[in-house]
């Protein structure tokens, strides 16, 4: 029946089976099942239908945000794909924020802490002007301060170690001074000292007693006091 009650126009299905609409002779547009489902179909195709537990959808969806920003489910790629700056937000105020910028790869921890984990087992951890945490096997192993870093553990270098004002550790353990000192082999090397205060070993609060090698003759010198 097609009827208008005086505020609202109906088309009423009061037979048996659905209410079809079609777009054509046999091509159903909108099929509507008693006590049942909505379907709607794109060229005779099922595309979207309800259920008793929401919506179902047989192909892409794709959604145009402000600024002409797209979120896409792709079927056929199996894949959903957000465009540059549309977050994927977790939490009641978006407090875990995932999306890429158009430059950048962004995971954005907005109002708490950051955990990576392995079920309960926790791989890193940082936190809000504070320090970034690294795990093994659920023992922190790595932590970064105020000041620099902690190492928790044997640290092995693959290569070289180096602090640029002072000195160099080589994977093998041989360590270099800035200024020249060469620890190997168990021995520690100093350069010639003549006539400079450099290469010279010093003892003493006020380096009382120093020696050196000044290219010629080793000299062991202690100073009044």
């Amino acid at each position: 029946q097609l009827y208008h009650n005086g505020s609202n126009s109906y088309i009423s299905n009061r037979g048996a089976g659905a209410l079809v609409i079609e777009a054509t002779t046999g091509e159903g547009g909108i099929i509507l099942t008693q006590n049942g489902s909505v379907a709607l179909k794109h060229d005779n195709s099922l595309k979207l239908e309800t259920s008793n537990d929401g919506i179902e959808v047989d192909g892409d969806i794709l959604v145009t945000m402000a600024n002409n920003y797209s979120f896409w489910v792709d079927k056929s790629g199996n894949k959903v794909r957000l465009g540059d700056n549309i977050k994927l937000e977790v939490g009641n105020t978006g407090d875990l924020q995932i999306y890429h910028d158009g430059s950048v790869n962004i995971i954005d921890s907005a109002s708490a802490n950051l955990e990576i984990r392995h079920g309960s087992e926790k791989l890193a951890a940082f936190a809000q002007d504070g320090q970034a945490e690294l795990y093994h096997d659920g023992t922190k192993k790595f932590e970064t301060t105020s000041g620099g870093a902690k190492v928790f553990g044997d640290l092995v270098v693959d290569g070289n170690l180096t602090n640029e004002d002072v000195t160099t550790i080589s994977s093998v353990g041989i360590i270099t001074a800035q200024a020249g000192i060469n620890v190997s082999g168990g021995n520690i090397n100093l350069g010639d000292s003549a006539n400079t205060s450099n290469h010279r070993i010093f003892m003493g609060a006020d380096n009382d007693m120093f020696m050196y090698h000044n290219g010629t003759h080793g000299v062991i010198t202690n100073t009044p006091g």
